[in-house]
Parts: C-alpha cells; sequence; structure tokens
C-alpha cells in the first residue's frame, strides 16, 4: 500500500543541501517520489513511497545518521520537538516516463515489480537418487514426499522440509552430478547463530565433516558441508551489515575471508 506525507521543516535550501549531500545520491528502494517545494518560513516535503516500512527503513538507515552528522559538524543538538509528518491519502501518481533516473538505477520499485514469492525449489544432480534422499534426511531432516519416474525408471525425490529449509528435487544426472563436484552447489539460510551452532553439534554427532562457524562482513556462515555426490553446502545467517537496494556494496573475494566495501551505487552500465 503506497504511504505518502508532508512535512514543514524550518530549514533553508543550504541546511538541506547539506543534509542531502550526507544521505547520498543513492536512490532509496521503494522511493516513488521526494519533492521540496519553499514555502513562508522554511520548506516543505512531500514524498510518496511504495510503503511506510520503505520510508521507516530509509529514515532510520539513511536520514537518521546523515542528519546527527550535520548538526554535530555545527555544534547543534536535536531540539526537544521536531516537525510532524502529516499523512496524505493517495489517490493517483503519475510520473513522466522520461523522468530522470540514475545509471543503473532503472529498476522498478517494489509496488510496480512482478510479484514473487522466494525459491520454489533447488535441483540437485545426483548419482544415485535413494541414497542422496536417505543422506538429505539423515542429516538435515528432509522428508521425502513426491518420487519421479520415466519409463517405469526411479529418476527422482521431490523432498520438503519440517522446519524452513527450500523444497529440494533430486534429479538422477550422473555426469551433471561428477561436473559439479567439489563445488558449491546452494547455500541455504539460517535463521541466527544459534541455530547455525545447532546444526554445527549435530552433524558433529552424526560425524559429518564440516567447517566451523565464522563470522563474515555479511552475517555468519557454516561451510563445508558435503551430499554424497561432493556438493559443498553451506549455511548463512544474514547480518546487519548485508547490502540492500539503498545500501549496495562491493564484496571483495567472496567466503570466509571476504571484506566489504560499501559504495554510492552500483552502475550497471557497460563499460567503455
Amino acid at each position: 500500500m503506497s504511504y505518502a506525507f508532508t512535512r514543514d521543516v524550518s530549514i533553508d535550501e543550504s541546511h538541506y543541501g547539506e543534509v542531502r549531500a550526507a544521505i547520498g545520491a543513492v536512490t532509496p528502494e521503494g522511493l516513488i517520489v521526494h519533492l521540496v517545494v519553499r514555502r513562508d518560513g522554511g520548506l516543505r516535503y512531500i514524498d510518496v513511497w511504495d510503503s511506510e516500512a520503505h520510508w521507516r527503513r530509509f529514515h532510520d538507515q539513511r536520514i537518521g545518521p546523515a542528519v546527527q552528522k550535520i548538526m554535530a559538524a555545527h555544534g547543534m543538538t536535536r531540539p526537544a520537538t521536531s516537525a510532524p509528518y502529516a499523512p496524505m491519502e493517495v489517490i493517483d501518481v503519475w510520473v513522466a516516463a522520461g523522468a530522470p533516473r540514475e545509471p543503473g538505477r532503472d529498476v522498478p520499485g517494489a509496488g510496480s515489480a512482478p510479484r514473487l514469492e522466494g525459491i520454489h525449489h533447488l535441483k540437485v544432480h545426483v548419482t544415485d537418487v535413494r541414497r542422496s534422499a536417505l543422506w538429505y534426511q539423515r542429516v538435515l531432516g528432509y522428508r521425502p514426499v513426491v518420487e519421479f519416474t520415466e519409463a517405469d525408471r526411479l529418476v527422482g525425490y521431490g523432498l520438503d522440509h519440517p522446519n524452513g529449509g527450500t523444497f529440494l528435487t533430486l534429479r538422477l544426472d550422473p555426469d551433471h552430478a561428477a561436473d559439479t563436484a567439489g563445488r558449491v552447489y546452494f547455500e541455504m539460510g539460517a535463521p541466527d547463530k544459534a541455530s547455525l551452532d545447532e546444526l554445527a553439534r549435530h552433524l558433529g554427532d552424526l560425524g559429518e565433516p564440516h567447517g566451523a562457524v565464522l563470522r563474515t562482513p555479511v552475517g555468519w556462515l557454516l561451510p563445508d558441508l558435503y551430499d554424497p555426490d561432493g556438493h559443498e553446502i553451506r549455511f548463512y545467517v544474514t547480518g546487519d551489515g548485508a547490502p540492500t537496494a539503498d545500501r549496495p556494496a562491493r564484496i571483495h573475494d567472496a567466503g570466509p575471508n571476504a571484506w566489504i566495501e560499501q559504495l554510492d551505487n552500483l552502475d550497471l552500465a557497460p563499460s567503455a
């Protein structure tokens, strides 16, 4: 649901320009339009967003720190009260098709992007579908719920997970399985570090070799679990430092030894 508001502030254009520069040039995710107009005694903001959640995230992550930085630079303290936000009911938003956009940011807002919901399933190519199904059941708790056959020959299983794991399909394909052995085949999510520690203990109790739980620039990682065909499975917990659409970054040497560099924007234009 779209979210819009106006706000009257008692600052001039020069102060607004300082805050705007401190926020940065990257267009925030979910922003539809931001207008600043002059009024008696200051400025008026008029904003329209894809949702209030987008606005709140932008305010907390970028506006707040920018304002604090400018106030500190001028030796100012935050006033006891601040200018209120006046919500508006959105009837229609008409933005010109040729409205300028930043390079590499010509992407739809959340409200106009196609509706998607996570990953439907992951396909794993294996040399022995029964062996692999039993391993995923024993080690990660997956449950076989569908069987695939071709000309009465077993060629795969579909596995669901009772506690949040993505649906898996195991597909008989020895050649592809051999080609992908030793590679990071997929990376699963986990809700928090405690769940990774619990998983590590569980794998140890089963005698399954695995890596240690590691801290990375974007969260926590448990690497180096291998299925019967040698596909590496990694488990991640997303942390506060993870990049987002309004906080892009460059990750150097992705993996346990990665380091992260914050960027003002990601330019998708082809290089000269």
